[in-house]
């Protein structure tokens, strides 16, 4: 039901949808090695990327948020580890290729936060995308994440759900969810 609403909203919204839950305790599932997020200081603005334009979308409003809190931007690529066990291919082969994907897409993050005179990193990690996601956002304290979404047909939202839907209902952080609005262009000034 959730995923209904939630796909609703964002296709009848002409911007993103912001969500804060209340606080509750989340997985202690460690994503970064030990000591990495505790050099990090200040603010920190998480934006999960897969190379779509939705996600590109949400990147936008990413570097913007960052810029407008004095945040670093992180740029998050998962690497499906679902998608990367049923893939027919040698393992090794396939990780390697889609990381590349997550370079490539992360790239393109940093045009947008250099763009925006916003410090960046780039994260490509091996999991499950939703728990990934989550995982990473605790780890670096990064308020808010934000995500594109796109709209998924009732079967396959019933099927497999959606990574948005999952981050929400698992974060203990506030969530910006962009929507893909073709013809519209991405963006905070309009």
């Amino acid at each position: 039901m959730v995923g209904e609403a939630l796909d609703q909203v964002l296709g009848e919204s002409k911007g993103p949808i912001l969500v804060t839950p209340e606080p509750y305790q989340t997985s202690q599932a460690r994503t970064l090695t030990h000591g990495e997020a505790a050099g990090l200081e200040g603010p920190a603005v998480l934006v999960a990327t897969d190379g779509s334009e939705v996600s590109l979308r949400a990147a936008e409003y990413a570097a913007q948020v960052a810029g407008g809190l004095g945040a670093r931007l992180f740029a998050l690529y998962v690497v499906d580890e679902d998608l990367t066990f049923h893939s027919g291919i040698h393992y090794g082969d396939f990780v390697g290729r889609l990381s590349e994907d997550g370079r490539e897409a992360a790239g393109k993050v940093r045009a947008l936060a250099e763009k925006a005179g916003v410090e960046f990193e780039e994260l490509i990690v091996l999991g499950r995308p939703a728990r990934a996601i989550v995982a990473v956002a605790e780890e670096l304290g990064a308020e808010p994440v934000v995500l594109g979404s796109e709209g998924k047909s009732t079967l396959e939202h019933a099927l497999l759900g959606s990574v948005s839907e999952e981050v929400l209902r698992h974060a203990n952080r506030t969530v910006l969810v962009v929507g893909g609005h073709p013809g519209s262009s991405p963006g905070l000034e309009r």
